[in-house]
């Protein structure tokens, strides 16, 4: 049964590559000619940023070290919208993970670099609703199957073909090259606004790679956005399964590189250490979704893959408390997540930009003080303005951003209910009711009238 699966893979992944990609003259895959094309031959010196077309999508092949997981995936590369020289979105692409041979037999990440077309969400220079309009954009597209991070020769071969994830390598070239730029004129050598963000598997290479690109690219202001992966893994098989990767050596932390080594290292370990080293002064801004199918089915994937049972696999509700008590663990940072009550994925590249991004999520006006409990006025995902106040420090679940400022584990369902529960007592006050009530209900029924009275309602306004 994997073995059939696995061929009906290959057999889709080959009819992609078709769509995308085509066999050029010298027998070398390169892309489609509706995007501009450049080589780097290993020297980020090339295809500066200056000589490309602007507002329009170029991919810069890296070469060098730099492939794809497979033998006969495309050649690594990286896109580029050239946009403003001081404004620049670094988006890291999603596509899965293959993370044992099983995995990998059965397709669950992508194999080939495979530039975005058309360019949709934040990434699109035509969009107004876009917050990101006008931006230099560098998209490090995804190929290596190990969320952007791993260094390391696979011992299992699948059809024939070695395996190979050199995701730091592919980010690195690229992040070479934006450095060059900022040294050959083509961005300013200090930017005025740098933001990071990316979806799904990119969204685990922004937690991975946050710092590190910060420390990297000069920029007055840095701003983080993961978008649909919180990383809600098994904790029985995840340690194994990041140290197999190959990453290990790579933390600069010594704290994380030991837990590495020591088999005890999970995602948010590596996220908590990148909010240190970036510091209160960067914003830090998650996405997701209440109930993500896809996270869920990775959550099953590798348990069942890692010799797990079936009693291990967890469902929306659980995936929803645990995701929740990693956020609790982010709460002492400059760190706030929205939450979409919704199963949709990557809302930064979906048609939910205009009410989520442009209102609440635009990090260019930086209103939100995520630090202090001050009562601040927020838009949720609906487009309703409501009033984000402390919470109740009874309420052990509901702190999960200890300020309150954004992120409520309470449902909008719960909020809706909530507020059609109380409707029917202020709609109600002063009708005769033709049932008789008890003397309990009598007072309460006349507490609600005396507190919705007007000379109690000026007084709560003044």
């Amino acid at each position: 049964l994997l073995r059939r699966e696995a061929q009906k893979r290959r057999l889709q992944r080959q009819e992609q590559r078709a769509q995308r990609w085509l066999l050029r003259g010298d027998g070398d895959w390169g892309p489609r000619l509706e995007e501009y094309y450049c080589d780097l031959y290993g020297d980020a010196t090339r295809c500066p940023l200056a000589e490309l077309p602007a507002n329009a999508s170029n991919v810069l092949q890296t070469g060098g070290e730099t492939r794809c997981i497979f033998d006969d995936s495309t050649p690594y590369a990286f896109q580029v919208v050239p946009g403003s020289a001081s404004r620049l979105l670094v988006y890291f692409q999603g596509g899965g993970a293959c993370f044992n041979e099983d995995s990998t037999e059965l397709g669950l990440c992508s194999t080939d670099a495979a530039p975005y077309s058309p360019l949709d969400g934040i990434l699109d220079p035509t969009d107004a609703k876009n917050p990101y309009v006008g931006y230099t954009v560098v998209i490090i597209l995804y190929c290596s199957g190990d969320a952007h991070g791993g260094n390391v020769v696979r011992d299992y071969e699948v059809d024939g073909s070695s395996v190979v994830q050199v995701g730091q390598l592919n980010v690195q070239a690229a992040l070479d090259w934006v450095a060059q730029q900022q040294d050959n004129g083509g961005l300013n050598a200090e930017l005025d606004d740098l933001v990071m963000s990316g979806e799904s598997a990119g969204s685990l290479g922004v937690q991975i790679w946050g710092a590190d690109v910060a420390e990297q690219i000069s920029a007055k202001r840095v701003k983080v956005l993961p978008d649909a992966f919180v990383g809600v893994f098994p904790e029985t098989y995840t340690p194994q399964l990041i140290y197999d990767y190959g990453i290990c050596p790579w933390f600069s932390t010594k704290a994380v590189r030991e837990k590495c080594y020591a088999l005890e290292l999970l995602m948010p370990d590596i996220t908590k250490d990148q909010l240190e080293r970036l510091g209160d002064e960067v914003p830090y801004m998650s996405m997701s979704s209440k109930e993500d199918e896809v996270q869920i089915a990775f959550y099953e994937s590798i348990v069942l893959t890692c010799g797990g049972s079936v009693d291990e696999v967890i469902g929306p509700a659980e995936f929803y408390d645990q995701a929740n008590a990693i956020m609790e663990q982010y709460a002492p940072y400059n760190f706030v997540n929205f939450y979409v009550q919704s199963v949709t994925r990557s809302l930064s590249l979906g048609p939910s930009l205009a009410p989520t991004l442009t209102r609440s999520l635009s990090l260019k006006t930086q209103t939100l003080n995520l630090r202090t409990c001050t009562p601040s006025r927020t838009r949720s995902t609906s487009g309703r303005r409501r009033s984000t106040a402390r919470p109740r420090a009874s309420s052990a679940r509901r702190t999960c951003c200890t300020c309150g400022c954004s992120l409520s584990t309470r449902s909008s369902r719960s909020a809706r209910s909530a507020a059609a529960r109380r409707a029917p007592a202020r709609r109600g006050a002063g009708r005769s009711t033709a049932t008789r009530s008890s003397p309990g209900t009598a007072r309460r029924s006349s507490r609600r009238r005396r507190r919705s009275s007007p000379s109690r309602r000026r007084r709560r306004r003044r």
